[in-house]
């Protein structure tokens, strides 16, 4: 998902001198609140010569990567940005993993879709995915260019999976697939292992969910996926 942006007035506002520049955009989200935001690898890599974010309020901040996985198509980018927000990831009910979801279950992505910020609802349609099979998961909902990198919630507003797509050829059809938790939750602790430090990240099973007010408590309602959504993700552009 490569947008290509030739506005000068763009370009000239966001990475200054740098005309015509392929300009790669998606979303991230934060794992912490010490300015930690995971997001596929294809939206920031290595190849990123410069990575802005721009939050809930439109402000920009230059960002750095910090670890990517050719495996998981994912990456760590670290900004002094620090929200009032973050994403927990579901654990299951002693903590001792991920709680993976599914078949069926409803799921919620919010992103910045065409570079506006979106929260749309769908399902889980099957428990594999065509890039990482049985770590991965097809979700049945509808979504744009941009929304790769948004955090996959279940009903408590809590972390499964991060959201990526693949256009289907010949067709003018966005298919959107999922990595699960697992793998996000291997990437983190591998990361700590390699840069030899412990990253603090969010997790919470759905009895201690922090976004949740009641066992009853259905995420999905405009104001508070409006709430959530808005001070958790970012937008993401990275200048190759």
């Amino acid at each position: 998902m490569i947008k290509k942006i030739f506005s000068a007035a763009f370009l000239i506002t966001f990475f200054p001198f740098i005309l015509n520049a392929q300009i790669t955009t998606g979303t991230g989200f934060f794992i912490n609140l010490d300015g930690l935001i995971l997001t596929n690898q294809h939206v920031a890599n290595s190849s990123c010569q410069s990575i802005v974010i721009i939050n809930e309020s439109g402000d920009r901040y230059p960002a750095q990567l910090i670890s990517e996985s050719d495996k998981y198509d994912l990456s760590i980018i670290q900004t002094s940005y620090k929200s009032r927000y973050m994403s927990f990831i579901r654990m299951t009910e002693n903590y001792q993993r991920p709680d993976i979801p599914k078949l069926d279950e409803s799921v919620h992505t919010t992103g910045y879709l065409n570079g506006e910020l979106e929260s749309r609802g769908g399902f889980v349609k099957e428990l594999s995915d065509p890039k990482h099979n049985n770590f991965g998961f097809t979700v049945g909902l509808g979504t744009e260019q941009g929304a790769s990198g948004s955090p996959v919630y279940d009903d408590n507003a809590l972390v499964v999976g991060i959201l990526w797509g693949k256009r289907i050829d010949d067709e003018n059809i966005l298919s959107m697939y999922a990595l699960d938790a697992r793998a996000i939750f291997e990437f983190v602790q591998q990361t700590g292992i390699n840069k030899n430090v412990q990253i603090q990240i969010g997790t919470s099973n759905i009895n201690d969910n922090p976004y949740g007010e009641s066992s009853n408590d259905y995420f999905y309602n405009a104001e508070r996926a409006h709430i959530i959504g808005k001070y958790s993700t970012v937008n993401i552009y990275c200048r190759k």
